[in-house]
């Protein structure tokens, strides 16, 4: 979103986002069982259980994905709405063998996110070009190996698309 002229500086600071993220409504006790090790991180002793890339936080119940930090929500709506369509990528094995990465990529300005590299893909070469470009696109490609721990809890139900405010 950008800064609307007609809202003051104070009004324009305090306005409240959504924020989407990946919601954890499953049962934290069976994650050690699906591959999950468990970790107790920094002074506040946070419970996590981390498989390849995918967190689940038991602090705000959330999961994250490590190259995804903050796109999780967007990312979550966006791939749930693919797997509805084709649940061929609940299993990996399932998918073409050409298809062992899933390109993202990420919309800094609008907090979105894309499987369309092809279609970014010009505008992401010119960035590189450009040393002053401010960066509001980025390309990071997920393994369809590190996207199977996501896969198994949106099977078993586990997760749901999640919206808190941040002020």
């Amino acid at each position: 979103m950008l800064r609307n002229e007609r809202l003051s500086w104070r009004e324009w600071h305090n306005m409240k986002v959504q924020h989407k993220y990946i919601k954890f409504v499953g049962d934290y006790g069976k994650l050690k069982s699906m591959g999950f090790e468990f970790c107790r991180l920094f002074a506040s002793n946070y419970m996590q259980w981390c498989n390849n890339e995918t967190r689940v936080w038991k602090k705000g119940e959330e999961v994250t994905l490590d190259r995804l930090t903050n796109f999780e929500g967007a990312f979550f709506e966006l791939y749930t709405s693919i797997v509805c369509w084709d649940n061929r990528f609940l299993r990996t094995e399932n998918l073409p063998q050409h298809f062992k990465a899933l390109p993202v990529v990420k919309n800094r300005a609008n907090n979105t996110v894309s499987f369309d590299y092809p279609s970014y893909r010009h505008q992401l070469v010119k960035l590189m070009d450009d040393p002053d470009a401010r960066y509001d696109l980025e390309c990071t490609f997920m393994n369809t190996k590190d996207l199977e721990p996501l896969n198994k809890l949106i099977e078993l139900g586990w997760v749901e698309l999640g919206e808190r405010e941040i002020v």
